[in-house]
Parts: C-alpha cells; structure tokens; sequence
C-alpha cells in the first residue's frame, strides 16, 4: 500500500509539474511558399513579426518575476522552458531570411518599429 501511494504521489508531482510553462511556438526560418511571396506579402509578415517581438519579450519578463514568487509557494508551477526567448530568436531568424529574400527581389526599405539587432539576454 505504501509503495502504491508513493507512485500515486510522483504521478501527480509530474502532471502538476507539466502545468509551469506553455508550449514553446516556433515559426519556420525558411518555408516552401517562400519563392512566392510578394513583396507585400513579406513587408507584411516582417512587421507583424516586429510587433510580436516586444509582446513575447513582456511575457519572459512576467514569467521571470512570476518564477521568483513561485519559487516561494509552489516551485512545482514554476516555468523554465524559456519559450518566449526561443520564439523570440526564431521571429529574429525569419525576418533576418525574410530580408535577405526581399534584397533578392529588389523590394526597397522595410518600415521598422523594434530593433531585431538587439541580443536576447
């Protein structure tokens, strides 16, 4: 009976466990419909993915501060999958091939609100 509960206990540390973070969205550095895009289309997809940088880069700075309360009350919900700074890098390696795509096909000079130069700390 003893062993039963402490299996019993584990299988319910490990799905409480599985509660910290989110699933971790990657986009695509290069896709298949690359080829076709016009240059609307990737002016477009490159502002969009400007936008979401500062929003996921909000997330990880919430995450972080919500991981140090955590770490007080109940660690087991704590979230360390860095999801947001890999969504982040990967928004940062599209528009870096989507620019390079764009040189390619003469489309000019993209308007730009964030910087994706900047390092991810």
């Amino acid at each position: 009976m003893k062993i039963r509960s402490v299996i019993f206990g584990f299988f319910i540390a490990m799905l409480l466990t599985a509660c910290g973070g989110r699933k971790t969205e990657l986009i695509a550095v290069e896709r298949e419909t690359d080829a076709i895009l016009s240059c609307d289309h990737m002016i477009a997809e490159y502002i969009v993915n400007e936008e979401r940088i500062p929003e996921l880069d909000d997330e990880r700075k919430k995450e972080t501060a919500n991981n140090i309360g955590l770490l007080l009350t109940g660690p087991l919900f704590m979230d360390f999958s860095g999801s947001e700074k890999k969504e982040i890098a990967a928004l940062i390696d599209r528009n870096q091939h989507l620019k390079k795509l764009m040189a390619n096909k003469n489309c000019g000079t993209i308007p730009s609100k964030t910087n994706t130069e900047n390092t991810i700390d």
